[in-house]
């Protein structure tokens, strides 16, 4: 649904009462003869021609695809100069969530849309994925001077591939990884997908991003899709589908064979066999140490965790960690963290413990982990809202050895989206590994336990 400018000055009223801003006309720039960049983490990448630069780079060199040049890059302040100076003639319902968009080669970015992630003046490249993912609809745009319609799923799809490709070969997420949190996204949200063949028609595919977990329903499905198509029929025949309109494949499937196929496969994503079992809260003493590598884009650190010694927090028995500098504060009921502390100052706090674990742990067991937090060090404040689901039981490797494990996720309750994934291992009595996906925070991390000490 769209708004004409034709609705004159009540559209424009009340688009300036809903941004509190002065519109302006975009700043723009010119990006042509992209310099190779290559950063090894988010940090390094502290404008938007970096940004680009560094997907181009990908884009061109290990993926092998054309080049868009030049590259039109339109920034816009905020909400109501993008609704008012945005592509085309149209106001969108959901201007005021855009954070890009593309038009033949051309770029739109609101700054506000990626300025409001959270965390003050987080660099630019924690939203490389936006820009990638942008660039592979520029990408789409000019491959052919009059490229024919495709259905939005396929277009989507293909951007989400492309993004998640240029982490991937920057050193910053897997793409296996990548893969592995949208399969199980579709996986727990399973019920309240369509089948792909539905999504070919845009007012559905627009329908269904506007419901509910509406990111899940569309690009994240769409990406799975366009990963499947890619590994049966190769890059080569999506991009000559993008130039002819006509999809050939060379095992002669028809598209309606592929969409049927592919939403079999869907729908036996994740299906888990029960398994019971029932893991307790661990007994905690002082003196237990656990070790890690946590991996961050360009590097990986070692962090140990120690527990030192107990203390009281509101009144409720605590259990102070050791962590990097840090001084954690758990729950002895929970073992959730509540407060931390840095050289004697509170830098983060819980109005209730986060709750990560909720003991005892058995299978397909849920709860909702809801608490107000206030961040000293960022500035920020807020409401953390996760569902948390245990899925199954998983034996894995890490550096410390094979460990069988409970698997937990954390699920973001409006998005739908899985920002945290923990396996919890009663011989270890805390976590082997965890993977963070939140952007808002820190980026991708994963933690794996290298050694422990936890003996009676």
């Amino acid at each position: 649904m769209t708004a004409k400018f034709a609705l004159g000055s009540l559209c424009f009223v009340a688009l300036f009462i809903l941004s509190c801003d002065f519109p302006e006309r975009p700043t723009v720039l010119t990006i042509s003869n992209a310099p190779v960049f290559r950063p090894s983490n988010p940090n390094e990448v502290k404008t938007i021609e970096q940004a680009l630069s560094a997907v181009i780079t990908v884009v061109q060199d290990d993926l092998r695809l054309p080049t868009v040049d030049p590259l039109t890059v339109y920034t816009y302040k905020n909400n109501l100069s993008f609704a008012l100076f945005g592509p085309g003639r149209e106001v969108s319902i959901d201007t005021f969530q855009v954070a890009a968009g593309a038009k033949g080669n051309e770029m739109h970015v609101k700054m506000t849309a990626v300025e409001s992630s959270g965390v003050k003046n987080l660099p630019l490249g924690y939203f490389l994925e936006v820009f990638a993912h942008e660039y592979a609809h520029n990408l789409h745009y000019t491959i052919s001077a009059n490229p024919p319609p495709v259905p939005k799923w396929f277009s989507e799809g293909f951007a989400g591939w492309v993004a998640a490709n240029v982490l991937h070969s920057l050193g910053w997420q897997e793409y296996k990884v990548s893969l592995h949190r949208a399969l199980r996204e579709v996986a727990y949200h399973r019920d309240i997908l369509l089948g792909l063949s539905s999504l070919d028609d845009p007012k559905i595919w627009s329908e269904q991003l506007v419901k509910p977990k509406g990111a899940i329903r569309t690009y994240v499905l769409a990406t799975i899709a366009v990963n499947c198509l890619i590994q049966k029929e190769g890059l080569a025949a999506v991009m000559n589908y993008f130039k002819t309109g006509v999809f050939v494949s060379s095992f002669r499937i028809s598209w309606e064979d592929f969409a049927r196929d592919f939403d079999r496969y869907i729908s036996e994503t994740g299906v888990q066999k029960m398994v019971p079992f029932k893991t307790n809260k661990p007994d905690w003493k002082i003196g237990y140490t656990w070790l890690y590598a946590r991996k961050v884009p360009g590097k990986t650190i070692q962090l140990q965790r120690e527990v030192g010694k107990e203390s009281l927090y509101r009144n409720e028995a605590c259990f102070v960690v050791k962590e990097g500098g840090q001084e954690i504060l758990v729950t002895k009921g929970t073992l959730s963290q509540v407060q931390n502390m840095q050289d004697g100052k509170v830098i983060w706090r819980a109005d209730k413990p986060n709750l990560v674990m909720n003991w005892p742990l058995e299978q397909g067991k849920k709860w909702r982990n809801i608490y107000k937090f206030e961040d000293f060090q960022r500035g920020t404040s807020g409401v953390s809202d996760r569902l948390m689901v245990v899925p199954k039981v998983e034996t894995i490797r890490v550096s410390a050895g094979v460990f069988d494990t409970a698997k937990v996720e954390a699920y973001d309750s409006e998005t739908g989206r899985l920002v945290a994934e923990y396996w919890y291992s009663p011989e270890v009595k805390w976590m082997v590994k965890v993977r963070w996906y939140d952007v808002s925070v820190d980026g991708f991390r994963e933690d794996e336990l290298v050694s422990f000490k936890v003996e009676d």
